[in-house]
This record gives structure tokens, C-alpha cells and sequence, in this order.
């Protein structure tokens, strides 16, 4: 059922134009090649690519772990592997991709555009079950993968395919790559991208960073996020060098040994990367090079730019980048002058080529600085939803106009538009969050939970913690059950969710507390694992 915001936007809410003020406003103003905002997101991707590679074939493409790929041998392996995939999957079937985070995920990805297979990005580090969830909810065709998998054609990321090859067209705005995120109903969900919409995500981070050739571009986001497919997209259109580095595998000490080996010149990554990576000896000589850091996933707490400011050069840039796996919705560079006076800094403005509306609980629009739920207008939203092995509308809304491309999305996130044109987000208008750069939907989590037959209730918080929100578990069982049901829902969760989804405490009561309208009563619980954290 819609919202009362989404139901209102259906008639008459007037939507509002994005911000005047250029997205590079506060930020670098060195020389470098725009990004086409018009035509750009029209052109295939790989041709955009093939450009870099005429132009510099030799330049470095990608740098990880392994050694360096220029963007010569980039396009051979992505030709490479696209046969391999012809071989294997018709065109329009889908395709996981199961990688490590090295040169191949990039890699992986813009072959199975080639070849015309949508690329399904799955994470490594999810336990088998979820794994085996997202697999079959995707209806992969076949997965791309260093590991056996058995029920699917597995082929490697270093196939070759003996048969010549010819690219497969794609339509710009067919389905090209789907995210999975945790969904509002308990079930993961799939968000796909088409190669327009894609780009101009991908084009604002050039335009707004003044990404160019000599750039070092260092990403932290996991390889199976929204946030790896842009940086990765961002570096090729500008011919800068794309750096990865396996921190699942070598952890934080790699990142700081290539910050400085490499001189990185730009950043992305999430808020919680940054906090530790700025608290390590070294960290201001590692990050002297840096000119651009930019900052996804999540609220960036005061607390957390006056700890970056104080390990970079003072003439870097810091830059927030907010939206959604759905949609990019703002962006702005944070004035070296500024303090923010709330716990968070403030998310950005509008982006360029969207719309907006802040809609209050009752249907209407939300004056400025009054709190409303964010709702997105544009072009180059997400097209949709992937459900058993197609894409379907979802939660985006076409226009009555199909055919102009233009969609909408309620972001759920409660903001307020301050009087100098930021967004501030004060909260969720569902009870999704942000943690650590995931999407969660604590919903997700307590579905689990209460597939065991001891429980009968239970409810997922996030508890503020020392460095952040914590994810806090309340569990209604019988106390004579209490010392199995622990130890059973501990392996539960364990084998069904990855490690950022699950509670860092778990609580198990006789009862949730309830307010007199028999909802839950969130100030007892909050206040009862308060209690008994200051008690350990």
C-alpha cells in the first residue's frame, strides 16, 4: 500500500528543482575533462571505455593486490571473458558475480555488459544460506566465481573462450547490474541499474571531484555494492587509475601502506573505514597526497569530520555523496570553515537532472526546515526491482508518460532542507538504517529470529553506541528456554545473515514491553540495554 506522501505525489504536489549551486562548489578547481551530463549517460559504457583506451592504452586502469592492468589489457580480458559468458548464457539471462576484491570484479562486470547478461553482484563474505537465497531468488543463468558452486555453470574470471566473439547490443536503458540490498519486507532486494542511470551517477563524482588522468582512485567500498560499481565507472570515464585493496583479506594495514606507497589522490568510502583508518600511527603521513575524500553508506557524524580534518592536508577536499542503492539524491563539498552544529553533518544538496519533494506524514509538502519524507524525481533512477529473474516496477514509480523515462522513489529517509539548500537527514520514515555503508532492514533480521519455534516475539534497534549506532536484538522467550535459545539463535544468525546485520547484543526477556496502544515500547528497551551494558 502507498504512503500518504506517495499517494499525494500521484496528484498534485508540485516538485521542486534541483540546487543552482554547481556540484563542485567548496571543492577542487583544478583542469579537467567534464563529464557530459546530456549526452554522456547515452553512450554504452564499454564505448566510453574504448576511448579511455585509445587514447592512452598503456595508461594503468586498475591497480590491486595482484599488480596493474592498463587500460589496454583491460579491454582484452573484458573481451576475454564476454565469449566465455556468450559461450555459456544467452543474452538478457543474468549472471552472479562471486569475486574477491580484485581487478577481476571490475572486470567481470563490464564483460557480462558486453555480452548482454545482466551481472547479479553477490558477496563473499554472505553466509551460504543467504547465498543460496540470493541465488535463486536472481535465477542466475550462471555465476562467475573462483569456487565451485554446484546447480550452476561456474566460470572463472580468467576463462578464455576459444570461439571469436561479436558484442551482443544492449539498450541503454535495459537492465545491466543488480544490487541487492535488505528489504522493507523481511526478503532481500534486488535494485537494477541500466547503463544510463548508472552514468550519471558515475558522472557526478568525476564532475564534482575534477576526476582526471593522473588521479589515484582509491575505493573502500565492498565489491558487491552500489558504491564499488560507481567508483569503478567514475575511474574509467576519467582515465584515472581504479585501487583496490582486499580488506576482507589484508586488512587495514594494505589500505595504509597503498595510501602511501601510491600517493592516492582521491578517496571513497563509508564513514566507519575513515574513523578507523584516521585513529592508525601514520595516518596523516599515508593520506598527505589525498585532494578528494568522499564519503558514502552513512551519516557522517560531527565528531568524524573533525577527526579526517585533523589527518588531512588542510587543502583537501571533503565531500558527501547521499542516496540510496535506488537513486543518487545530493552531494556537496563541506566548507573548510564549517562546525556543524548537529550531531551529523549535513548530506548535500540536489543533485543536477532531479527533482524533489519533502512530504510530510499528512500527504503535504513540508515547508523549509520542517521534517518530511524525501521523495526523488528523475531520469536516471534504478528502472526497477529484480524478481524471480526479471525486473519489475517495484517501489519506483513510472510517470503516466512511460515513454519520458522519468521516475520517482520515497528515499524513507525523514529530512529536513536547511536554509542554505542541504539536506540534513534526522532519521528513517521506516525503520531501515545505514550501518557501516549496508543498507538493513531490521525487519530482515527479526524474521529470522522468529523462525525459531522458542521465540515469540521479537524486535531489532539501533542503540547509539561509542563510535555510532549499534544494532541491539530483544527476544520474547520462555526463561527456562533462555540458555538453548541463545546459544541456537547465535548459530542462526551466524548462518543466515552477514556479520554487519547481526545484533551486537541480544537481549532475551519474557516479554516485550508495550505501551497502553499495544505497540512496542522502544524508551523501556533502550532503556533496559543500557542498564545492562553499564553492568558488564
Amino acid at each position: 500500500m502507498p504512503t500518504p506522501g506517495e499517494q499525494t505525489l500521484a496528484g498534485s504536489i508540485p516538485w521542486r528543482s534541483a540546487s543552482d549551486v554547481p556540484i563542485d562548489f567548496e571543492g577542487p578547481d583544478i583542469a579537467f575533462s567534464p563529464f557530459d551530463p546530456i549526452h554522456g549517460p547515452e553512450t554504452p559504457i564499454l564505448a566510453l571505455i574504448a576511448a579511455q583506451n585509445e587514447a592512452a592504452p598503456d595508461r594503468i586502469a586498475i591497480e590491486d593486490d595482484e599488480g596493474i592492468v592498463t587500460y589496454g589489457t583491460l579491454m582484452d580480458a573484458i573481451y576475454a571473458l564476454a565469449a566465455s559468458i556468450a559461450a555459456a548464457v544467452p543474452p538478457a539471462q543474468p549472471v552472479g558475480i562471486r569475486l574477491h576484491d580484485t581487478r577481476q570484479g571490475p572486470i567481470a562486470l563490464l564483460a557480462c555488459l558486453l555480452a548482454a547478461t545482466p551481472a547479479v553482484l553477490l558477496d563473499r563474505m554472505d553466509p551460504p544460506d543467504r547465498l543460496a537465497k540470493l541465488v535463486a531468488a536472481s535465477r542466475l543463468a550462471a555465476i562467475i566465481t573462483e569456487d565451485e558452486f554446484p546447480g550452476l555453470i561456474c566460470i572463472k574470471p580468467t576463462a578464455r573462450a576459444a570461439a571469436p566473439f561479436a558484442a551482443r547490443p544492449l539498450a541503454q536503458d535495459a537492465p545491466a547490474f543488480v544490487v541487492w540490498t535488505s528489504g522493507s519486507s523481511g526478503q532481500p532486494k534486488g535494485i537494477v541499474h541500466s547503463q544510463r542511470s548508472v552514468l550519471h551517477r558515475a558522472g557526478l563524482l568525476v564532475n564534482s571531484a575534477h576526476l582526471g588522468s593522473t588521479d589515484r582512485y582509491l575505493s573502500f567500498n565492498t565489491p558487491s555494492s552500489m558504491g564499488a560499481l560507481l567508483n569503478a565507472l567514475a575511474a574509467f570515464l576519467s582515465g584515472a587509475a581504479l585501487h583496490r585493496v582486499d580488506i576482507a583479506r589484508y586488512g587495514l594495514a594494505r589500505v595504509l601502506r597503498r595510501l602511501r606507497d601510491k600517493r592516492i589522490t582521491a578517496v571513497m568510502g563509508v564513514p566507519a573505514i575513515y574513523r578507523a583508518i584516521a585513529q592508525m600511527p601514520g595516518a596523516s603521513a599515508a593520506m598527505s597526497s589525498v585532494r578528494v575524500l568522499s564519503s558514502n553508506g552513512e551519516a557522517l557524524l560531527a565528531a568524524d569530520l573533525a577527526l579526517l580534518r585533523s589527518c588531512l592536508p588542510p587543502t583537501s577536499h571533503i565531500q558527501m555523496v547521499y542516496g540510496a542503492t535506488e537513486t543518487q539524491a545530493a552531494m556537496r563539498f563541506i566548507p573548510t570553515s564549517e562546525k556543524s552544529a548537529d550531531a551529523q553533518v549535513a548530506a548535500g544538496r540536489p543533485i543536477p537532472g532531479t527533482q524533489f519533494a519533502v512530504i510530510r506524514e499528512d500527504g503535504t509538502p513540508a515547508p523549509d526546515g520542517e521534517a518530511g519524507e524525501l521523495f526523488i524525481r528523475s531520469r536516471y533512477t534504478a528502472i526497477g526491482e529484480w524478481q524471480e529473474g526479471r525486473c519489475i516496477e517495484g517501489r519506483l514509480r513510472y510517470e503516466v508518460d512511460t515513454e519520458s523515462g522519468w521516475r520517482h522513489y520515497a528515499m524513507g529517509d525523514l529530512v529536513r532542507l536547511r536554509s542554505d539548500g542541504n539536506f540534513l537527514v534526522i532519521g528513517r520514515s521506516d525503520r531501515q538504517l545505514k550501518l557501516r555503508g549496508h543498507r538493513i532492514e531490521p525487519i530482515e533480521i527479526e524474521a529470522i529470529l522468529r523462525g525459531d519455534a522458542a521465540v515469540h516475539d521479537s524486535v531489532v534497534l539501533p542503540i547509539a553506541g561509542p563510535v555510532g549506532p549499534e544494532l541491539v536484538a530483544f527476544v520474547a522467550v520462555e526463561p527456562r528456554w533462555h540458555a538453548e535459545t541463545r546459544l541456537r539463535l547465535d548459530a542462526l544468525l551466524t548462518a543466515r545473515i552477514p556479520g554487519y546485520m547481526r545484533p551486537r547484543r541480544l537481549h532475551l526477556l519474557p516479554a516485550l514491553p508495550l505501551l497502553s496502544s499495544n505497540k512496542i515500547d522502544i524508551f523501556s528497551l533502550t532503556r533496559l540495554d543500557a542498564s545492562t551494558t553499564e553492568q558488564q
